[in-house]
């Protein structure tokens, strides 16, 4: 257990320990809150996770999480996560199917759960964003909505802390690998500081330790920068579970059928935004304070 001081204090003024320290984890079950989960457990800190499915969230998440049903629809169901803890974690996401009209987790979800984080006296919020989400040249609604949900948590009156993240390296396995094929979409122009989420997760950890990290934003970033294409065939000439393939998609074969299907539009405005954004170096602070990524592409892929 870390001991070290944190932000978050008792009623006498003393500076409380992890143990004492309750965290409410948002989409608890997410391929990027799962590691986040682990560390804060690691760590020494309560957790209870917020989720709908029972079984799913038994089967990823450590035992020592408590596990709370819910819908992020239902204001009661909010409220009751939120009950006597002191710290929310918000793993919120766009569903790929999702319409803007639909009910946005980012957007519908975070609104009640910053109103009822007030009401309980919440005393951090901890919110995961993207470092792509001021790329607009596409104009994509998902992006506003991004924009918008930095918005009202700074403006929420509770003391945050706000990640930008670069590419996840969980992408390759879980979104890029399709029956031992690598898919290529579009044609990269610039380097990803690619980042694995155990990384993450760790400064997120640390991030809860410092009392400087409160009301700030972090970039987030792994140690190396790569074109995506350059990323493939490192993960194709490391990956050791199967031979893959490489096949390159261009963005234009996918744009007639993201007419008709939110899956395929959601996808070509995503990569596009990957593909174009202009990702410089900006975690230098990040590094400095929470700590310095150890995992690179290549190691990442050698564990897989």
């Amino acid at each position: 257990m870390n001991d070290r001081v944190i932000t978050i204090d008792t009623e006498n003024g003393s500076a409380a320990k992890p143990a004492d320290i309750l965290i409410t984890v948002f989409g608890a079950t997410g391929m990027l809150a799962v590691p986040v989960v682990k560390q804060f457990v690691k760590a020494g800190y309560k957790v209870r996770a917020f989720v709908r499915d029972e079984a799913k969230a038994k089967t990823l998440l450590p035992a020592e999480a408590e596990i709370f049903i819910g819908n992020l629809s239902n204001r009661e169901d909010i409220a009751g996560a939120l009950a006597g803890a002191d710290i929310a974690y918000l793993n919120l996401s766009v569903e790929q199917n999702s319409h803007e009209r639909d009910f946005q987790s980012e957007r519908d979800g975070l609104d009640i759960i910053l109103q009822e984080a007030r009401r309980k006296k919440i005393k951090r919020i901890v919110y995961l964003s993207s470092i792509i989400k001021d790329f607009d040249d596409t104009k994509w609604w998902a992006n506003d909505m991004r924009r918008r949900a930095v918005q009202e948590t700074e403006g929420s009156g509770i003391p945050f802390t706000i990640f930008m993240p670069s590419t996840f390296m969980e992408c390759f396995p879980q979104l890029y690998l399709q029956n031992g094929v690598l898919m290529l979409p579009g044609k990269p122009k610039v380097p990803n500081w690619f980042i694995a989420a155990e990384d993450y997760a760790r400064q997120v950890t640390a991030s809860l330790q410092l009392p400087s990290a409160a009301n700030r934003k972090y970039f987030v970033q792994g140690p190396e920068p790569m074109q995506l294409d350059a990323a493939m065939e490192l993960f194709k000439a490391t990956y050791k579970p199967a031979s893959l393939k490489i096949m390159r998609v261009p963005l234009w074969v996918l744009r007639f059928p993201a007419l008709f299907v939110q899956k395929f539009d959601y996808l070509v405005r995503i990569q596009t935004a990957l593909n174009n954004y202009k990702e410089e170096f900006w975690a230098a602070d990040t590094w400095k304070e929470l700590g310095k990524p150890t995992i690179t592409l290549k190691s990442f892929t050698e564990k897989l």
